[in-house]
Parts: C-alpha cells; sequence; structure tokens
C-alpha cells in the first residue's frame, strides 16, 4: 500500500479528453474551398463566356449558340465533380477548349470588346470636362468605329481574320497646333505694307489703298513653317486618313439608300474614282496658275537680285520688305506646287483593285486636306496684330495725251507744252510759257519781249484782253438756218444726241485701242511669253472676262489686235457705206478694262517687273502711259465723264417727255383722241426704263411682248387708223401664201393663192397681226417722238433744250443756244502781252503746217464764208488774195514778236488782230458742219496801213500791199458802208477730222475735278505714286464745301536716309476766281508739286543707296 511522505505536495493526473485543432482545419478546410471556390468560379466564367459571349458577327453567334448546346450534358457532370481538386478542374476546362480554339470566334470576342472600350473611351473624351481630352473627340472618328465595326460584321471569315481591332483616331486641333508652332517662333512674322485691294479674280482695285500689316504679307512664311512641321505628322496623316475613310463610306451608304449602288465596294469605288478624277483636274488646274505664278515670281525675284546688284538695298526699307515679301511669296508658291505635283503623282496610275483606288482616293484626298487646312491655319495666323486701313484713292497726273501717229505725237507734245509747260525751277509752279517764252520749230525755248511780265493767271488780265468763249454765231449752229439765221425747227434732236455720242464714243475707243497697245509694250516689249532671261516671240496673249464669269483668251501680234479691236462697222453699200462703229467696241472697253486695272497698280507692276517702274529706262514711258490713262482728264476720266453727260441729257429728255407726252393726246390736236385710246390700251412710252429714248424697232419689239403677254391690247380706232383685226388679243388665223395648183396664166387665175392653217386638233393655227401692230404701234410712236422733239426745238412751250454738246458745254437755254458751237475768241497784239491768244496763234500755224507736210486739203477763204456758193469747196480753195493777206500778217508778226519793233516814225502798224478758233464751222445754210477753222479778223489800222495810197497821173491807180476793194473783201463788206460787213477777215477751214487742237470737238475737254467731284458725291481724290514704286508720293483730296467754294487736303511724303518717309499734311482754299477751268489748272499745279517731290525723292533715293545699300 502506498505511502505518502508528509508535507509532500500531493500529484493527481490531470487527463483532458482529446481536442481537434479546429483553427488549422478550418484553415484546411478554406483552401479547399477556395481553390473549389476559384474553380467554380472560372468554370462558371468561362461558361458564360462561351454561352454568353459578346459577339458582332452572326455566323460567331450562331456557333455559340449550338455549342452551349452541346456542352449541356458535360456540364451537368461537371457540377457533380470537387473542382477544388485540380485534375476535375482541368478536366473540366478541357470541356470548353474546342469553343476557344476557333479563331473567328476569338476574333469576334477581341474585336467586338475592343469595339465596345473605344466607344466609352471615345464618349469619356465627348463629355469630359478637361480641354485637353475633349479636344480629342471627333465624331468622324466615331462614325468611323461604326464604319468598321459594321464592315467586320458583314465581312467574310477570311477577311474579318485578317482586319486589324478597331481603334479611335484623336482629332487633331491642326488650327490650334499650327498656332502654337506659329507663336513660339522667334522672332514672329511680321511686315508692314501698302497696297490695292482685288476683285475676286484678283485683279487690281484701283478705287482703294490698303495699308496693311502682317495678314497675306506674312501668310506665305506661315504655310512654309507649318508644312515643314505638320505636314509629314503622324497624329495629322492618322486624323486625316481618317475623314476620308469616312466620306467615302458616306458616299457609299447614301448611295446605296438611294438604290444607286447595290455594296458599299461598288459605293466606295465610285466615291474614288470621283474623288481621283475631281482632285486631278482641280490639281492641274492649280499646278498651271502655281507654276505660271512661280515663274512670275521667280523672274520679278531675278530682277530684284539684278535691281539689288546694280544699285542695292536699303535694309528695312520699303523696297527690301517688297523684295522679302516676293521671296515668301515665291517659296510658298514653290512648297505648294511641289505638294500639288506630288498629288498628281498619286493619282497617275490607275490601280486595278478598290484597296488600291480607296489607298490612292485617301492619300490624295489626305494631301488637298490637309494643305488646305493648313492654308486656312497661316491665314488665321497671319491676321493677328492685322492692320487693314482703306482710303479712297484715284490715280491722277498729268493731262499730256499720247498719240500714235507720229505727227499726232509731235503736234500734242508741243501743245502740252502750251498747255503745261516746263518748270522754270523745281519750286516754281509758273510755266516758261507764262513767263513769255515760246518754243521755236527746232524746240529751242525764245524769250519775248515782256518775258517775266503780268502775271497770265490774272483773271484782269483775260478781262483787259478781252479773251472769251462766244456762242450763237449762225457759221457754228450745226443745223440749218433761214435768212434770219434762225435754226430748222425740224431738227431730229434726239437722233443729234445719238449722232453725237457714236462720234465721242468712237474717239475714245480709239484712244482706249491705242492705250491697249502701249500698256502692253511697257508691261510686256516682246511678248506676253517672255522671262526674265527670254524674249518673247512678239505676241501677247489677253484673258479678258466674259458674260459667262469665265475668261476668254485672245493671241495676237501688234497690228493683229488692232486690227480685231479696231474693226469698222459699216452700213450701207457702194458711195452709200458710211462707218457707224466700231463691231467690237463692248470687246475694247472689257480689254481696256482688264488691262488698266493691272497697269495703273503700280505697286503690284513694280512687284512683278521692277524695270517698268525703277529703271531709267522705262519709268519715263510708264509715267506718261499713266498719266495718260488714270491722269487728270485721262482716259479713264473722259469714258466716265462721257457716260455722265450721256445720261443727264437722257434724264432731262425723261422729264420733258413726262411734262409734255399728254399733249400729244389732247383733243385739240390731230389723231390725238386716238393716240389717247392707244395708250390707255396699254401701248408702252417711247422712253425706257433707262431713260433712253427708244428707235422705232426697239419700241415695236416691246410692243409685240406686251400683245404676247396679255398687257396690251386691241384699241378700236376711230376712222381709217383702225387696221387688221379687231379682236382684243390682236389674234387671227395663221396662213401661208402658196402656188396655186389652178393657175392657168391668165387674169381670172392668180398665180398664188392664201392657205390658212389648222393645229393636229382641228383648231384654227392663231398668230399675231403683226400688220395691226405695226400700223397702231407706229402711228402713236410718231405722235409721241414728234411731240417730244417739238419740245425739245423749242416749238411748245418752255421745256428743256439740249443736247450732248450742249451739256459738255454747259450751254442752256433756248434752242438757238444748245444748237450753237463755242468760238474761242483771242486778242493777238505783239505790243500787249496776250499769252492766250499767241498760244492760238501757234497752234493755228502747227495746224497750217501739218496739213501742207502731209498734203492734206484745206481752204483759206477771204472775207464772209457764206458768200462761197458750194459748201465742198469751202475746205478745197485757197484764196489768193486770203493767202496773200495770211503771210503778209505772218511776216509781220513775226519781225514784232523777235523784238525788232519798227520806229513809230515809219507808221507801220501791229498786226494786231482777233483770233476766232471754231471747231465745229461752216455755212449758216448747211445743216450739218464738218469742218473746223480759224478766223483771223484783222485791225482796220494795220489793214489800212497796208495802202498807202494812189497816183493820180497813172489813173488814179492805187499801190501798195492791198488795194481797197481788197480791204473792203477782208472786212467782209460790200462798199464804204460798214453796216453792211459780214464775216470778214480770211478763214482757215480743214476737216474736223485732221483738227489738232485741243478743244476739237474730237478732244472734247471734261472738267475733270468736278467730274469725279460729281462721281464721288462731293470729293475727288488724286495720287502720285511714289518713286520707288511701292507706296504714294502724295494724296490729295479736292472737296467742295459749297457753291463756288473748294478746299484741298494734302498729305506729301519725303524720303529719309534709312529707306523712310515722313508725312506732311496742309489744307488750303482754292481760288476760284477763274471759275471750273481755274479749279483745273490748280489741280494741275498740285499735281506739278508732287511730281517734283516724287523726282526729288528719287534722286534722294538712288543716293542713299548707292552710299548705304547692300548689294
Amino acid at each position: 500500500m502506498a505511502t505518502y511522505v508528509k508535507g509532500a505536495d500531493k500529484y493527481q493526473v490531470d487527463i483532458k479528453p482529446f481536442t481537434p485543432d479546429y483553427k488549422f482545419l478550418s484553415a484546411v478546410l478554406e483552401t479547399r474551398q477556395d481553390k473549389y471556390d476559384t474553380n467554380f468560379k472560372a468554370t462558371n466564367d468561362l461558361y458564360n463566356k462561351v454561352v454568353y459571349a459578346d459577339l458582332s458577327r452572326q455566323d460567331t453567334k450562331e456557333r455559340r449558340d449550338q455549342y452551349a448546346e452541346q456542352i449541356g450534358p458535360q456540364i451537368e457532370k461537371i457540377s457533380g465533380m470537387d473542382l477544388s481538386l485540380a485534375q476535375n478542374f482541368n478536366q473540366a476546362k478541357s470541356v470548353f477548349a474546342p469553343f476557344y480554339e476557333d479563331d473567328l470566334t476569338v476574333k469576334d470576342i477581341v474585336y467586338t470588346a475592343n469595339y465596345r472600350d473605344q466607344m466609352k473611351s471615345a464618349e469619356r473624351m465627348k463629355n469630359a470636362a478637361n480641354e485637353e481630352l475633349s479636344e480629342r473627340y471627333s465624331d468622324i472618328s466615331v462614325q468611323g468605329l461604326n464604319y468598321r465595326m459594321e464592315d467586320f460584321i458583314n465581312a467574310s471569315p477570311e477577311k474579318a481574320l485578317g482586319m486589324g481591332v478597331p481603334k479611335y483616331v484623336d482629332r487633331v486641333n491642326l488650327f490650334k497646333v499650327a498656332t502654337e508652332i506659329l507663336e513660339e517662333m522667334d522672332p514672329n512674322l511680321s511686315m508692314k505694307m501698302d497696297r490695292f485691294g482685288t476683285d475676286v479674280d484678283g485683279n487690281p482695285i484701283t478705287d482703294f489703298i490698303i495699308t496693311e500689316k502682317n495678314g497675306r504679307l506674312i501668310q506665305g512664311a506661315a504655310l512654309q513653317t507649318l508644312q515643314g512641321a505638320l505636314l509629314n505628322d503622324p497624329r495629322v496623316q492618322r486624323f486625316y486618313h481618317e475623314r476620308s475613310f469616312v466620306q467615302s463610306r458616306d458616299f457609299a451608304s447614301k448611295g446605296m439608300q438611294a438604290g444607286q449602288f447595290s455594296s458599299v465596294e461598288q459605293g466606295q469605288q465610285a466615291w474614288a474614282d470621283e474623288t481621283i478624277s475631281r482632285i486631278n483636274e482641280r490639281n492641274d488646274s492649280l499646278i498651271d496658275k502655281a507654276s505660271e505664278n512661280l515663274e512670275s515670281l521667280e523672274s520679278a525675284n531675278v530682277r530684284w537680285d539684278n535691281y539689288k546688284a546694280n544699285n542695292g538695298v536699303i535694309e528695312g526699307s520699303q523696297i527690301d520688305d517688297a523684295i522679302n515679301e516676293n521671296i515668301s511669296a515665291a517659296d510658298a508658291t514653290r512648297i505648294a506646287l511641289e505638294r500639288m505635283q506630288q498629288t498628281k503623282n498619286l493619282g497617275s496610275d490607275v490601280p486595278s483593285t478598290l484597296d488600291g483606288s480607296l489607298n490612292k482616293a485617301y492619300a490624295m484626298l489626305m494631301n488637298y486636306n490637309i494643305m488646305g487646312d493648313l492654308s486656312a491655319a497661316a491665314l488665321s495666323y497671319s491676321q493677328r496684330d492685322q492692320e487693314y486701313l482703306i482710303r479712297e484713292n484715284k490715280f491722277a497726273v498729268q493731262e499730256k495725251q499720247f498719240k500714235y501717229d507720229m505727227t499726232k505725237i509731235r503736234a500734242n507734245a508741243t501743245n502740252d507744252l502750251i498747255l503745261a509747260g516746263y518748270k522754270a525751277d523745281r519750286n516754281d509752279s509758273n510755266t516758261m510759257l507764262e513767263k513769255g517764252y515760246r518754243v521755236d520749230k527746232n524746240g529751242n525755248l525764245i524769250r519775248l519781249p515782256w518775258a517775266e511780265g503780268m502775271d497770265p493767271n490774272n483773271p484782269l488780265l483775260d478781262l483787259l484782253q478781252q479773251n472769251n468763249t462766244e456762242f450763237g454765231s449762225s457759221n457754228t449752229v450745226d443745223v440749218p438756218v433761214d435768212e434770219d439765221n434762225i435754226p430748222d425747227m425740224n431738227t431730229d434732236m434726239i437722233l443729234r444726241t445719238k449722232e453725237q455720242y457714236i462720234v465721242k464714243d468712237n474717239a475714245l475707243a480709239e484712244r482706249q485701242a491705242n492705250d491697249i497697245m502701249s500698256m502692253l509694250q511697257i508691261l510686256y516689249p516682246t511678248g506676253t511669253t517672255a522671262t526674265a532671261d527670254e524674249m518673247g516671240d512678239g505676241t501677247w496673249t489677253i484673258k479678258v472676262p466674259n458674260d459667262t464669269d469665265g475668261f476668254d483668251e485672245i493671241t495676237a501680234d501688234m497690228e493683229g489686235l488692232r486690227t480685231l479691236l479696231l474693226e469698222p462697222n459699216i452700213v450701207g453699200e457702194g458711195e452709200d457705206a458710211q462707218m457707224v462703229g466700231y463691231k467690237n467696241r463692248d470687246l475694247v472697253n472689257r480689254v481696256y478694262d482688264q488691262l488698266q486695272r493691272q497697269f495703273i497698280d503700280t505697286r503690284a507692276v513694280t512687284m512683278e517687273n521692277n524695270n517698268v517702274t525703277l529703271s531709267k529706262d522705262t519709268r519715263n514711258q510708264y509715267d506718261a502711259l499713266y498719266n495718260q490713262i488714270a491722269g487728270l482728264n485721262g482716259t479713264n476720266t473722259q469714258i466716265a465723264a462721257l457716260g455722265q453727260f450721256i445720261n443727264n441729257v437722257y434724264s432731262n429728255y425723261a422729264q420733258t417727255y413726262e411734262s409734255t407726252k399728254n399733249l400729244a393726246m389732247s383733243n385739240d390736236v390731230k389723231d390725238g383722241k386716238n393716240i389717247k385710246q392707244i395708250y390707255e390700251s396699254g401701248f408702252p412710252d417711247i422712253i425706257g426704263p433707262d431713260n433712253i429714248p427708244l428707235n422705232k424697232d426697239e419700241y415695236l419689239n416691246l410692243v409685240v411682248q406686251g400683245v404676247e403677254n396679255g398687257t396690251i391690247t386691241n384699241p378700236n380706232l376711230k376712222g381709217t387708223y383702225d387696221t387688221g383685226t379687231n379682236n382684243e388679243d390682236y389674234m387671227i388665223q395663221a396662213s401661208e401664201t402658196v402656188s396655186n395648183p389652178n393657175y392657168t396664166g391668165s387674169n381670172y387665175s392668180p398665180p398664188t393663192i392664201t392657205r390658212y392653217l389648222y393645229n393636229q386638233d382641228g383648231s384654227p393655227q392663231m398668230t399675231i397681226d403683226m400688220s395691226a401692230v405695226k400700223s397702231e404701234a407706229g402711228l402713236i410712236y410718231d405722235a409721241l417722238y414728234s411731240n417730244l422733239n417739238s419740245a425739245l426745238t423749242g416749238q411748245t412751250g418752255d421745256f428743256y433744250s439740249g443736247d450732248l454738246d450742249s451739256e459738255i458745254y454747259g450751254i442752256s437755254g433756248k434752242y438757238s443756244d444748245v444748237v450753237s458751237n463755242p468760238s474761242y475768241v483771242r486778242n493777238f497784239n505783239p505790243v500787249v502781252p496776250n499769252q492766250l491768244a499767241e498760244a492760238e496763234v501757234y497752234q493755228m500755224l502747227l495746224q497750217v503746217n501739218d496739213l501742207d507736210n502731209k498734203g492734206v486739203p484745206y481752204g483759206i477763204i477771204a472775207g464772209d464764208i457764206d458768200n462761197v456758193e458750194d459748201a465742198s469747196e469751202l475746205a478745197n480753195t485757197k484764196s489768193a488774195l486770203g493767202i496773200k493777206v495770211f503771210n503778209m500778217w505772218k511776216n509781220e508778226a513775226a519781225v514784232w514778236l523777235s523784238g525788232k519793233t519798227p520806229a513809230v516814225s515809219t507808221g507801220i502798224k501791229a498786226p494786231a488782230a482777233k483770233i476766232i478758233y471754231t471747231p465745229v464751222i461752216g455755212r449758216a445754210e448747211d445743216g450739218e458742219k464738218t469742218l473746223a477753222g480759224y478766223q483771223i479778223i484783222f485791225s482796220s489800222d494795220w489793214l489800212a496801213s497796208k495802202k498807202q495810197g494812189s497816183n493820180t497821173s497813172t489813173g488814179n491807180v492805187e499801190f501798195g500791199s492791198l488795194t481797197t476793194q481788197e480791204i473792203l473783201q477782208i472786212q467782209g463788206r460790200d462798199g464804204d458802208d460798214e453796216a453792211s460787213a459780214g464775216q470778214g477777215g480770211i478763214t482757215i477751214l480743214f476737216d474736223q477730222s485732221v483738227d489738232l487742237n485741243q478743244k476739237a470737238t474730237q478732244k472734247t475737254y471734261y472738267s475733270f475735278v468736278e467730274t469725279d467731284i460729281s462721281r464721288n458725291g462731293g470729293y475727288a481724290n488724286y495720287t502720285v505714286p511714289n518713286d520707288n514704286g511701292i507706296n504714294p508720293t502724295g494724296e490729295y483730296r479736292i472737296i467742295k464745301i459749297g457753291p463756288g467754294d473748294y478746299n484741298v487736303y494734302s498729305k506729301t511724303y519725303t524720303y529719309q536716309p534709312g529707306g523712310t518717309y515722313t508725312m506732311e499734311e496742309n489744307t488750303v482754299k482754292i481760288d476760284m476766281s477763274q471759275g471750273l477751268p481755274g479749279l483745273d489748272k490748280q489741280v494741275l499745279q498740285y499735281q506739278k508739286v508732287l511730281e517734283n517731290k516724287r523726282e526729288e525723292n528719287r534722286l534722294a533715293r538712288e543716293k542713299d543707296e548707292s552710299v548705304n545699300g547692300a548689294k
């Protein structure tokens, strides 16, 4: 038995039951469950991906559904397996392996999933608040995704397997990217320049001067920078390719909807063909234009290089800016041309497949669109800090006129000396002529005794010298007059005005044609095919706008061009043939307008060929022709003035017509009731809506139109005036005259018969009774026309009476006044200086010498020209007495003017005379007066001094230079009774067509300043081009403050070293004491001052360039 030690601790075994490690077991179970769950989920996912796979193609969807049905039993078996075991899970996965081994199905799953992701990404961009992200969104790119998905769905299995997954293409904000590139340039692009505006065709509009900073001046350089940076950027290429792709699909889709195409491929092929053809056609046109432009720019650059080498150019000057602008334009044009050539090369081969066609079309359209958008971006950038100041302008310079017949050139040059004169020095506005100098036959200046005498502009001097212009002489009234010198009231004033207009318009046509020849020869001396290195072929090609908004080309040599422009329009035959104008008058206008706009744009001319405006050889020719075209009283002003004057006349005619037409319908005049009835039946007025009187044919055509449209009805006239049908619509049954089949030759059977016509349905064929219409239209036309002419010739009341000539000369009043032509009266006396008289004498002698040199017949009549019985002899008869007195007077005048004044004791009288120039003259009884002439009415003292007495021992035979009878004849007297005096003196007569005087009818002088003021509404602007061909030397505006009150505001530019110009402004009141002629004269003086300033600027610039210019 066990004993226990006292004091020792008792030990008792603590037996505990077994407790499992639940934590461990739980972990083991969780791991197993996790594997099961994971494998289950994976298996379930595989199942879902098969059964619910997101597919787009119909064939893959059908395969999916079929496979899902096939694996049903295997899925049930898998559901009872422990999927935590690897071998079971692998066995379960193998069930789905065949599904994923189908390449097309997998492609569809991936393609569709990627499409969904790209669309979600695009949607996020669209709705993004971030501007940088939102700018990447594009409807075009979204549509591209949709089209690619559509193509994948419809593609064959083989083609679908080869398709890349769709990707959204970010939009490229080319404008923003381009702007950022340009803004980062250092230094920034900048340029400032003056130029003319242009129309839609690129032709200069010289009515305005534009001061321009940046804009188009730097657009070429900006475009060149952008092309280098962005043209081949992959981002840009991708987006513009996508845009082209979408355009092709849009085209195909719309065509399929419209039933044009049966498939997308067919539509895309049509789009590709059309795009390639369109771009090729457009590109070819652009290449031609760009090539021509580049050739012109490069030729200009060669000329600028030559100018710089020969003269030097100041850095930063206007010429330097012009050179840089031209270089920039040439560079930009060259790059653009290279790109166009690339596009052309792309389109040169014809692809044999759809893909080939599409790729070519995509590339061509992409290049085209990228260039267009880059150009737009360059333009937009160039307009930053742009200055664009438009101010009105009209080039105007001298009054000299070029003539192309050599004799006329010489005569005109001398006359220009008389009108304008040489400057004594640069700062003196008086001419040498006005200071008392003359020009001898060799062109040398001769000082007269009173040189530097009284101011010839003094209005008092004109009054003292009795220089004036007279009207009313029966010899200058170019309608027949009766024995009391009363004009024939039956003159057709309307026809007279039209004839006057034709004469003046023909003269303008000839002047325009001459201007055209000269412009071409100055701009293109050897032809338009010339380059900077090669001469032209002697032909000139002109592009002329036509009526279809296009251009016609004319190519000819100078002779051929002149023949074409001035082909006469001949009416009548044989002796009755006469020229009434030019067949191609409208063509003359169009060619002239096209060329003169180009020619007077001095800056553009300089930019293209600086030799024209800057070289010493040609600049004077350019300035002279420029003056003739756009100068004071130049061709442009005369064209505008003639139009304005004829419109004024017709407007007055229209007012007179409205005031008097009811007189023709009065009961008090013959046929008045019938005329009123016809008028009230809708017959039109004889004045058209443009106030131009209609001729009879025009009126009849207008009546026929009214009958056809129902606005005119047939009046029932009284008496025998009512002819033809009574039908209200003037309609009668149509008929024709045919041979009579029964004609036997007897008087009872006519050779022809009338056969009435019928329509196919048997109804009568109706037509207008033209006989009745003509009769009644002629009746009212004649009545209204005669009534109007009666008013215009002063037979009916106090109404406006005038023609074109009277409007031009500013004559108003009675009929006898307005049919008169001016006589310019000058009192010549070598003792008393009278510049106008001496100028007229000079012009008269010049005329006689010219007629003698050319062998042109003329007459010298002693005494009254009305005593000549045959009017045809006026310009063919040289009276022996007339020649004798004329030569006697010339010789003595030469002696007195040379300073060899005879002593008073000699009793010799000064050869004083009244000199009368008449641009229209003839016998009073003659209606149409076609001659011009000079009349010399000698002073009675001088004539008396030519008869020294008589010798009684020889039977009172008179001796001396002239007999008493001869003196009486010269004085136009029948005897000693002075009351019997007619038109005395001698009269030199010649045809108006050979008249050299500046006041001749074919050289009608228009008050250019007042004409321009009327056109502009209160002011006239004039500009003198600068010495460098770039900016103006000066500008001035004539402002009409009120009647007889004018100011001139001017701006003058002076050259400064370094190539800049300073500007000075002035406002001065114009002296109107001499009326409008004085106004014109003062404007000429302003013009001369600016021309002198231009020459000063030129000399200063050339000196500066020679010393400081870079060569």
